[in-house]
């Protein structure tokens, strides 16, 4: 009250004395310039202390250039986020409604800044609300559409971003590029769930109705996308009989060869291991120095009995790719051919191979962030 007073009696004097100015033809400056000159310094220092992540002297800034700005959106929501930076909420809120009381008509901008902090904050839940509240007002909102898209993805909510990939696309919300790796993530991410959640039913036609209803669903350019095809095969062989997997990778493997295709096919066992066989060695003409391909028929082979060839191809698709399975593999083989020696080798060269490994993931950890079994997440405020 005491600072409504003193300012009103600013005002008041000012006006008398532009009134006797102006009677004696002296210039006085405006009130009006006064304030604006100082909301303007008070912004343009708490903009600066902002950018600096002086959080608390922002705050105050800010929220001292909204008091006095004809114009005092932006320096309210930018006090709303340096509150937030400090976890002052209550500060946050009170700032958010200040903006919302010196412009009514901004809702979108306020509502942005409020989902952004929630994200901030690792509120997806609440985010997503706020966004939701946002895109039914302005549903062409590009940039409403690029949070809801990432609020969905920290949500692994695959269905929803699944619904909105079409306005994504229709108003250019990502990159080509961004696209076109966004799709194939989002369509495999829902089969593997669907995929998880069928396990849970007995075996019988029933438990691939989920995964079978999403993939006709698809496009038939997304049908040709090789991360989808993988992904439908690989649910396949968890989900439906192991003939009905052999069948759609053996025609997809004709119709576009993929390395983890050929891997996955090898590793399918059923009923038809002559049949693989043949069409992998087929393939292998194709691609002689296929690694995946070798170790793929050595499997077969040392599957159907025929010890000299599983030995052969194994060793030939260990050197190519020097992997602990295939060494721990070729020692099995060995030993049960009854080299013995050469067996021993091959068993600690597995065992070098894995630890190498481990050392491999643990450096790669440690490179990444990740510390004692977590993972470090940075999320930024501004």
């Amino acid at each position: 009250m005491a600072l409504f007073l003193a300012v009103s009696l600013i005002r008041l004097t000012l006006g008398c004395m532009r009134l006797v100015s102006c009677a004696l033809g002296f210039p006085v400056a405006s009130a009006e310039r006064v304030y604006r000159r100082r909301a303007q310094q008070l912004s343009s220092r708490g903009l600066a202390a902002f950018a600096n992540g002086d959080w608390k002297q922002a705050q105050k800034l800010l929220s001292q250039a909204g008091r006095s700005s004809s114009l005092p959106l932006h320096s309210y929501l930018a006090a709303a986020r340096a509150s937030a930076a400090v976890n002052d909420m209550a500060s946050c809120k009170n700032y958010l409604s200040r903006a919302e009381q010196a412009m009514p008509t901004a809702h979108m901008a306020i509502g942005i800044t409020q989902a952004e902090i929630q994200m901030a904050r690792n509120e997806f839940e609440q985010a997503l609300a706020t966004l939701k509240s946002l895109r039914a007002k302005a549903p062409k909102h590009v940039y409403v559409l690029k949070l809801l898209k990432q609020v969905y993805e920290h949500l692994a909510d695959w269905r929803a971003l699944a619904g909105i990939l079409p306005d994504l696309i229709k108003y250019r919300a990502l990159d080509t590029s961004d696209m076109k790796e966004l799709e194939p993530t989002v369509y495999s991410a829902l089969l593997t769930q669907a995929c998880c959640a069928s396990l849970k039913l007995p075996r019988g036609p029933q438990r691939t109705e989920s995964i079978n209803r999403i993939w006709k669903g698809l496009s038939r350019a997304q049908r040709k996308n090789r991360d989808l095809i993988w992904s439908y095969a690989n649910c396949l062989c968890h989900l439906g009989t192991p003939e009905e997997a052999e069948t759609f990778i053996r025609k997809s493997l004709s119709a576009s060869y993929s390395a983890r295709m050929a891997r996955l096919y090898s590793g399918l066992v059923c009923d038809s291991t002559e049949r693989q066989i043949a069409v992998l060695e087929k393939l292998r003409q194709r691609y002689p120095k296929d690694a995946s391909l070798l170790l793929g028929l050595g499997s077969l082979y040392s599957r159907s009995q025929r010890s000299d060839k599983a030995v052969e191809y194994t060793e030939a698709g260990f050197k190519l790719r020097p992997d602990a399975d295939a060494c721990q593999q070729l020692g099995i083989l060995l030993s049960e051919a009854g080299e013995y020696r050469k067996a021993t080798e091959y068993f600690h060269q597995a065992l070098k191979l894995r630890d190498s490994h481990r050392q491999k993931i643990k450096l790669e950890g440690v490179r990444g962030g990740r510390c004692c079994g977590g993972e470090r997440k940075q999320v930024d405020v501004g």
